[in-house]
């Protein structure tokens, strides 16, 4: 029989100590400095978003000039400093990830995840938001959390006695990156294994899951625990008919992500070809802004931001959506993203999906609006990413609203199906797969 007590006397305390805090502080550290950044950005976002709607509002006319201004600084930043800081942010992770796996050197890698890069993303996306621009915060946080990871490895490496695997610490920075944006820990863990991961999930799950735990804790330490979206009441819609609207609301809005993320592909891809100068890009930037802009002022200001007040207004306040806030939902993104900014499009589509859900419960007057609405939001995303795990997932998270979990796993997945016949591929896939194998010059 083995004497376990004679077996923890024998253990080396200074290994142990050694273990912790040598070689595992670095790790933690990076964890807690993504929550701490992820607060502070929100807050900023925020602010910027606020600063954009009342320049709208108190100048409306004056704003036809503001935001294409605004839209070109947002590319110049990127355009001139970093072009890889330009939009999401996702897909220069995954890129980053898998240069890792293909040996790349120091500098290529650096040139997806790093300080420099990281500092453009920030300002080019707060730029872009305060002009108005129809972004989100989420992706670029996943970028900017795996630059913090990167970056602490290059710099505490030395004083690291374990050898370390960065392909294991940016996808790490990368789920805590989503669970402090989002404050969705279950969904950090989720996203990193179906988007970010290549490698088996034994292998680094433990880190995965201190990172998320100490970025979202370091986050709500800062904010306060929160939900997302907050408590909506989904009601009970159950049956042959609730079964028939879920197909339904997936269909749509599945096939509208796939889309909206081929649209995006397809225009960049439109766009490197036809604009090869700079001041050709510039004023692009400016006329995509002007044409922002003029949709804003004189036809529908939902365009604006993220739409995250059009989700909260849609589920507390039962405000109905007008015809038109689904198309703006849908065009803005895709303008913002047109120009070149940095931004992401992980709020917007989830702005999108749920106007869309809504507006079906409308026009058919199904009732159940809430869970149309939460419904429509997991059918796009999932349609954009095809991740429909972390779509449900993070929905969940930020209703949690476990009643409808069923309904939503079930939209989640056929969205996702669906989204294929249009491409195979999610947009993050395929502007990942441009990054690893650019076209020759």
């Amino acid at each position: 029989m083995i004497n376990i007590k004679s077996k923890i006397r024998n253990i080396n305390r200074h290994e142990v100590a050694e273990f912790l805090f040598i070689n595992k502080w670095p790790y933690w550290f990076a964890a807690f400095s993504v929550g701490v950044f992820a607060f502070a950005y929100a807050k900023l976002f925020h602010y910027s978003e606020s600063l954009a709607e009342k320049f709208l509002h108190n100048h409306p006319y004056l704003f036809l000039i503001y935001c294409p201004i605004l839209f070109w600084v947002s590319w110049f930043v990127v355009h001139y400093f970093s072009k890889e800081a330009k939009g999401s942010g996702i897909p220069q992770v995954m890129a980053a990830i898998a240069k890792i796996e293909h040996h790349e050197s120091e500098k290529e890698l650096s040139r997806f995840v790093g300080i420099k890069v990281t500092v453009v993303k920030i300002i080019s996306s707060l730029v872009c938001v305060v002009g108005g621009g129809a972004v989100g915060r989420e992706g670029p946080t996943i970028q900017i959390a795996s630059s913090i990871f990167y970056t602490i490895t290059q710099k505490f490496e030395k004083y690291v006695k374990q050898p370390i695997n960065q392909e294991f610490w940016l996808i790490t920075g990368g789920a805590a990156g989503i669970a402090a944006a989002f404050n969705t820990p279950l969904g950090g863990l989720v996203f990193a294994i179906e988007e970010l991961s290549t490698s088996h999930f034994n292998k680094f799950k433990s880190s995965l899951i201190t990172s998320v735990v100490i970025a979202g804790y370091a986050s709500q330490w800062l904010g306060g625990p929160y939900l997302y979206l907050g408590f909506p009441d989904l009601g009970k819609f159950t049956g042959i008919s609730a079964a028939g609207w879920f197909s339904f609301i997936a269909i749509v809005c599945g096939l509208g992500g796939g889309i909206f993320g081929q649209i995006i592909y397809s225009l960049s891809m439109k766009k490197e070809k036809v604009f090869k100068s700079n001041v050709a890009k510039g004023f692009l930037a400016i006329f995509l802004g002007l044409a922002f802009a003029l949709i804003a002022v004189f036809y529908n200001s939902k365009i604006l931001g993220p739409g995250r007040d059009i989700l909260t207004d849609s589920l507390f306040n039962d405000v109905q959506i007008e015809y038109s806030v689904p198309l703006v939902r849908f065009i803005g993104p895709i303008i913002s993203y047109m120009t070149g900014g940095a931004g992401g499009i992980f709020a917007p589509s989830l702005a999108a999906g749920g106007s869309i859900g809504g507006f079906i419960s409308q026009i058919f007057e199904v009732g159940h609006s809430q869970l149309f609405v939460v419904l429509g939001m997991i059918g796009f995303l999932s349609g954009v990413t095809r991740a429909p795990f972390t779509a449900f997932v993070l929905v969940l998270e930020m209703t949690d609203r476990h009643s409808a979990i069923f309904p939503m796993m079930f939209v989640a997945l056929l969205s996702a199906k669906v989204a294929q016949f249009i491409n195979k591929h999610s947009l993050y896939e395929l502007i990942s797969a441009k990054y690893q194998n650019p076209d020759p010059e």
